[in-house]
């Protein structure tokens, strides 16, 4: 959680600085490479998690679910869109507090392609426990799909 509380101070610093921008961090847990990229236009910030498994064998089963806007405005609750195959990744995606807790954020998705899961979301105003919270949720996912491997 320090490091995720590192990075999340240094992206908060770096967009009080100027009015647009980007920065990038690599880190590594649990052996595989988390990538953060932010940028940001005024007040809001576009966030990128992407954590990449470094061993190959074991892919992941392409799928995205992501926001679906037009019905959760009418229907006055959330609803995710899916796109892709059906698998236990997908059913995990599906049926996750954590997904739950990371899809809460504007125009947020997430993606599992061959090796990699990937979170994007846009946040306006982000403090930063919101920043340190998606990014350790963000791992706490990846952990949680590597268990379905075992």
């Amino acid at each position: 959680m320090s490091e995720s509380k590192n990075i999340a101070e240094q992206i908060i610093r770096s967009t009080e600085g100027t009015k647009e921008g980007s920065v990038s961090f690599l880190e590594v847990y649990n052996g595989k490479n988390v990538i953060i990229e932010s940028n940001w236009k005024g007040k809001r910030l576009n966030l990128k998690i992407t954590i990449e498994k470094p061993y190959p064998g074991s892919d992941f089963i392409p799928c995205e679910i992501s926001n679906s806007v037009f019905l959760s405005a009418i229907m006055r609750y959330s609803n995710f869109n899916f796109k892709g195959t059906v698998s236990p990744y997908s059913d995990c995606l599906l049926s996750s507090s954590t997904v739950l807790k990371l899809m809460t954020q504007k125009n947020a998705s997430i993606e599992l392609l061959t090796r990699s899961v990937i979170y994007e979301c846009k946040i306006k105003n982000c403090p930063q426990k919101r920043l340190e919270i998606l990014i350790a949720l963000s791992k706490v996912l990846s952990t949680e799909l590597d268990a379905i491997l075992l």
